[in-house]
């Protein structure tokens, strides 16, 4: 067996592997999900721009994938041709797809995206990084630490996520739905533990700190949300007012989920953001008569970290 061919033999296994750690239910979950998601593919092929359209989003994160893989070295001391690995297992993803395609229009034009594949694996991975590129195109402070250790930690997640969000524009609702996930995930972001020194460096009463911290941490979900909301509006324009209701709902937990964690804080410790109340306030926005909720929290939370913070940032309450 060909290196290329037994690298691919071990994909199958690790994913496997996956599979079989996750647990039966979860392993159903996630078959199910990649089979539903086959069969929109299948069904979205419909003429030459949808499939453009859909290959450029698979195009984009192939590329994502590769500028991030974590297993290069081990690649470099296993075979001397590390890019007919990368050919490979990008050349299976798109052919997979190619032939989907190819199925759904009776044509063969899909099978011409094949030529890409040699490109991106001409690309030196690693020498961009997605948390590198997200501090540049979502506009991440240096103070931001939050962002900063939760984009190197889950960035690939939340760039596949955000492709997905753009593809699914067309689709009523499903890129709303992915953008939820894109502000559940980034709550998570808000349980990293901040010394004294940390705190200080803002030289900021506490009402001043606080609201600096909240806009702070909107500013790169917004960023992230934006074009999936702008795109979503071109195809649905008379729904703007829902993705106006959105963000204003997801400023709402933001503000949340920050002031939460200063509502308890103490240095040096991790904060835990995924509380009952916090969680409710992420899903009021599928139950209507739990939407005041966020708001009460957050004046509530907010009060509490006031408090909290200000005997730390006394000197700056002048």
């Amino acid at each position: 067996m060909s290196v290329p061919l037994a690298f691919l033999r071990i994909r199958l296994l690790q994913v496997l592997r996956e599979l079989k750690a996750a647990g039966p239910l979860y392993s159903l979950v996630l078959i199910v999900c990649f089979a539903a998601f086959i069969w929109f593919f299948y069904n979205s092929q419909k003429d030459v721009v949808s499939v453009i359209y859909w290959f450029s989003g698979i195009t984009l994160m192939l590329v994502m994938v590769h500028l991030n893989r974590g297993d290069q070295r081990f690649i470099f001391l296993s075979t001397l041709y590390p890019i007919l690995i990368y050919i490979a297992e990008y050349g299976f993803v798109m052919l997979m797809f190619a032939v989907l395609s190819a199925l759904a229009t009776e044509s063969f034009y899909p099978f011409i995206f094949l030529l890409i594949v040699p490109f991106i694996a001409l690309i030196r991975p690693g020498y961009y990084a997605v948390s590198y590129l997200a501090r540049r195109v979502v506009f991440i402070e240096s103070s931001n630490y939050e962002w900063l250790a939760g984009i190197r930690k889950s960035g690939l997640t939340i760039a596949a996520l955000w492709l997905v969000g753009l593809l699914l524009t067309p689709v009523p609702y499903a890129s709303l739905l992915v953008t939820w996930f894109l502000l559940l995930i980034s709550s998570s972001f808000y349980e990293l533990h901040e010394n004294r020194e940390m705190v200080d460096s803002f030289r900021l009463s506490s009402g001043r700190f606080l609201a600096r911290k909240i806009l702070q941490q909107m500013i790169p979900f917004l960023m992230l949300a934006l074009p999936i909301m702008l795109l979503s509006i071109v195809f649905f324009p008379d729904r703007w007012w829902i993705w106006l209701l959105f963000v204003v709902f997801s400023c709402i937990n933001i503000g949340v989920f920050v002031t939460s964690k200063y509502a308890i804080w103490e240095p040096g410790e991790v904060h835990r953001s995924s509380s009952l109340i916090n969680s409710l306030c992420m899903v009021s926005i599928f139950v209507p008569f739990l939407l005041p909720l966020p708001l009460f929290v957050l004046f509530r939370n907010f009060n509490k970290a006031f408090h909290r913070l200000k005997p730390l940032l006394h000197a700056y309450h002048q």
